[in-house]
């Protein structure tokens, strides 16, 4: 629920002439560029989308149908000292690099649906619900404020949920009724817009598939009976590895890539694991603290970014999943 003075602040601080920067995460998705865009498109003032840890190539496709925006990867030292920063769809810091929250936390906003993060609870606003994308929650914002929504925008927040939701496939009712309500403003094609989104990597990009083969062609496994845990690793993709390894063998995937001195670590789980209560994102927490870097994400779907070697981080993440789906399904065995 949004609270009439939260709104009060938002619309304050969207409308106002005070520079804006829309913090966007690391390798930001399809959701986080869609939040940002609609938000900085009704802004006000100098405005700018801030993505210091890059965007995706999906995040990137979107942009080709969407109108221009400025999309900054540094911010001089001197605009730390002013303007509004509003981080989305982000739910640690380790996301965003090297950014002075201390300086800003006064100036910051986050809206955000991932489970919570009690650093934030110091920022001026912590909008967090719970929905299945971020787009959503920014189009409730964009209501209460009374916002001019065009055809741009809605296409935006539509990608940002069918992408969230990988096709609507962990949508629920709340997320079709706003979809259709967006419709309903402006009329979208959303099979054209699942083409756009559709990476063609996967038909015509010889480096991701031969990645994906690697990534079959390492790949272990942990037989638990009734669930099979896959840990892999590649140099590149390890997020789409992990989706495709869920989507035809693995009830639960580990995928790790290397990169110099960072580790990128990218897990999935089965809903029928998750709807018994396993949450991929307080275990990549749990991991990333333990190795001086943040994870997080949803109970399906999370990872880990850390300084460090790959494998141990992947070592120690996939330990904890065995000891917590043990529990699950020892408790499942007792009822």
């Amino acid at each position: 629920m949004l609270e009439e003075n939260v709104i009060k602040k938002l619309r304050e601080i969207l409308l106002s002439p005070t520079p804006k920067f829309f913090v966007v995460h690391h390798n930001a998705d399809v959701d986080a560029l869609a939040a940002a865009y609609a938000l900085y498109k009704i802004s006000l003032g100098k405005k700018f989308i801030y993505a210091p840890l890059k965007i995706s190539r999906a995040a990137k496709k979107l942009l080709e149908i969407l109108d221009e925006v400025e999309i900054v990867e540094e911010i001089p030292e001197s605009m730390w000292e002013k303007g509004y920063f509003i981080i989305l769809d982000t739910n640690s810091l380790e996301q965003l690099g090297e950014i002075p929250y201390d300086k800003i936390s006064n100036r910051t906003v986050v809206i955000d649906h991932h489970t919570e993060n009690t650093l934030f609870s110091s920022a001026l606003l912590y909008v967090r619900m719970d929905r299945t994308s971020t787009s959503e929650i920014v189009y409730e914002i964009l209501k209460k404020i009374d916002a001019k929504f065009d055809e741009k925008i809605i296409t935006a927040l539509i990608a940002g949920i069918i992408t969230d939701t990988s096709r609507f496939k962990y949508a629920n009712n709340q997320t079709m009724r706003t979809v259709c309500e967006m419709m309903n403003i402006s009329e979208i094609n959303l099979k054209e817009l699942i083409g756009i989104l559709e990476e063609p990597t996967l038909k015509y990009d010889r480096s991701r598939r031969i990645a994906l083969l690697k990534a079959f062609q390492r790949m272990t496994y942990i037989d638990l009976g009734k669930a099979i845990i896959v840990k892999s690793n590649v140099n590149a993709y390890e997020s789409d590895a992990a989706v495709l390894m869920i989507t035809t063998i693995a009830d639960i995937a580990v995928v790790g890539a290397q990169k110099e001195v960072e580790a990128r670590v990218s897990t999935r789980a089965r809903s029928w694991l998750v709807n018994l209560g396993l949450d991929l994102s307080k275990i990549c927490r749990k991991i990333g603290k333990e190795f001086g870097g943040g994870g997080g994400g949803h109970p399906a779907a999370a990872g880990i970014n850390a300084i460090g070697d790959v494998n141990a981080i992947m070592n120690a993440l996939v330990s904890e999943i065995v000891k917590e789906v043990r529990k699950i399904l020892k408790r499942v065995e007792n009822e």
